[in-house]
């Protein structure tokens, strides 16, 4: 079956001369044999790809393949190969001003080897603490060096980080290849729940049950945040859902923290005397619910 140069550049039949040179290039890149040594499917697969390009990006012989197919060589086009096959020693020598194929694609070592390339990335992942998101922090972890020894590593954490951010940590990936640097380590975050708090942004939220007596007389709680405890004073006749601002009890971030919105929770009794619900319903309390409307 003779050779369909358009699929071997994997290109289009309308495809333009820019990209033909495009797709040579990166299949030239891909299988050329200093990028390969010793692997004679790779040089086979250059020789094909080499053909192709020599053809379509020749007008003139680009025309008569798509007229004959492959035996328009035999209609006169002629053989760009000189009857012999492919010569890489002349594919070389006949790309322009001397460089041969290291001038064209901006070299590979010299001749010698393939040109210096940073190593692949490596990926990983961590959970860390609500509190290390909400204050930064660090964490260890055990890593491969790109040489193979495994070593303890300690990975700091910034204030503020969110659910699934990605942790580089530099020359911890692949080796390089030909003396090029590794690659590094990539490491995607989870952070833990908190059994009380939440995050919305870069604040901070906890429901706060009181009891009823508390909300009716008012009183001052403790509680627990990020950086401290602190003394939260609930106003007499609060209403349950209410919302009570604490500032700079929030989030870490560059410029400051943000805030701490505390939900208060009205928490009833399990019983009540009868006679406290009656004199409740002696008040003659307007109804809660005179502004609710469809």
């Amino acid at each position: 079956m003779s050779q369909d140069f358009y699929k071997t550049l994997g290109v289009s039949r309308g495809a333009s001369s820019k990209e033909i040179q495009k797709a040579y290039r990166d299949l030239a890149r891909k299988y050329h044999p200093d990028m390969n040594p010793g692997d004679n499917s790779a040089k086979s697969k250059f020789q094909e790809v080499q053909q192709a390009y020599d053809v379509l990006s020749d007008d003139q012989k680009r025309g008569q393949y798509d007229q004959f197919g492959a035996g328009f060589e035999q209609m006169g086009g002629g053989n760009p190969f000189g009857g012999g096959g492919v010569d890489l020693e002349s594919i070389f020598g006949g790309m322009g001003g001397g460089g041969g194929f290291e001038q064209f694609f901006g070299g590979f070592g010299g001749g010698r080897g393939p040109r210096p390339r940073q190593g692949q990335d490596r990926e990983a992942s961590q959970e860390i603490p609500f509190a290390t998101a909400v204050k930064g922090g660090e964490f260890n972890i055990t890593v491969m060096t790109p040489d193979g020894v495994r070593k303890p590593l300690n990975v700091k954490v910034p204030a503020g980080i969110k659910q699934g951010k990605k942790i580089k940590v530099s020359g911890y990936g692949q080796p390089g290849q030909g003396g090029g640097p590794p690659g590094d380590l990539i490491i995607q975050i989870h952070v833990c729940d908190h059994p009380n708090y939440t995050r919305s942004g870069r604040d901070l939220e906890l429901e706060v049950p009181i009891t009823l007596a508390e909300a009716l007389t008012g009183t001052t709680i403790e509680i627990p945040t990020p950086y401290s405890k602190i003394d939260l004073k609930i106003p007499p006749g609060i209403q349950s859902g209410k919302k009570i601002r604490v500032p700079k009890h929030g989030v870490s971030h560059k410029s400051g923290r943000g805030n701490l919105y505390v939900t208060i929770q009205i928490q009833l009794p399990d019983s009540i005397p009868e006679s406290i619900i009656d004199q409740i319903s002696d008040l003659n309390q307007p109804s809660p619910r005179e502004k609710l409307t469809w």
